[in-house]
């Protein structure tokens, strides 16, 4: 909600997309306030199945957040730019490069392949005009190693964490790589990122940079 609210400040339209949308139903439940303008539009980005189920709940229910919605139905394993790419069918769909936008990455990253991510983070990057605002969620190297470590094991009962696919323990350095400036890192359970909801124990800290790989 943050990272929209630095661009629905009446400076100029904008635009949101959600990379990996999944379920959210944001552009359903939130709306800029009453001084400011609605977003051109908001993008979802997911894969056909997940889409169209999706369409089908939603049917008929009032967009709140932006004046049109688009689905577009690519998966982000395909490079951006290919035929059928996340990038391409996200210009064939309307975003307007030009404009700024909001990017939601959140829950996605680290169920994708290194090579994804970065794709993913380079696209965005060039893909956006001035004042664009990108939201990301990643873990660790130390909770990778934690999430994944029994998912092997036959008779331990899997979670979606088993599907955990990659890392990042320094995004401020690794995001500047591939065109973002970080302002803002916060684990959750820290001050900035709890909400007054974090019940968990925290994530283990951070690794050095430089640090021995003792990944298993």
């Amino acid at each position: 909600k943050d990272a929209l609210a630095r661009c629905d400040d009446g400076k100029g339209p904008w635009q949101v997309v959600l990379l990996g949308a999944g379920l959210d139903t944001r552009a359903w439940r939130l709306a800029p306030p009453a001084s400011a303008p609605k977003a051109r539009a908001v993008f979802e980005v997911d894969v056909r199945e997940v889409l169209d189920a999706k369409q089908a709940l939603l049917r008929g229910e009032p967009l709140t957040l932006a004046e049109r919605y688009a689905a577009v139905r690519s998966n982000l394993n395909v490079p951006r730019d290919a035929r059928g790419g996340w990038a391409d069918a996200l210009r064939r769909a309307g975003h307007d490069p030009s404009l700024r936008t909001a990017w939601l990455l959140e829950g996605l990253l680290y169920y994708l392949e290194p090579r994804v991510v970065d794709d993913v983070l380079r696209g965005t990057a060039r893909m956006s005009a001035n004042g664009s605002t990108l939201v990301a969620s990643v873990v660790n190297r130390a909770s990778l190693r934690r999430a994944t470590s029994g998912a092997k094991t036959p008779k331990k009962k899997k979670s979606a964490k088993s599907a955990w696919a990659s890392h990042c323990d320094a995004p401020e350095r690794e995001f500047a790589e591939t065109g973002w400036e970080t302002r803002t890192v916060a684990q959750p359970g820290d001050p900035s990122a709890d909400y007054g909801r974090w019940r968990g124990a925290p994530p283990p800290p951070r690794e050095e940079e430089g640090g021995d790989d003792e990944t298993p």
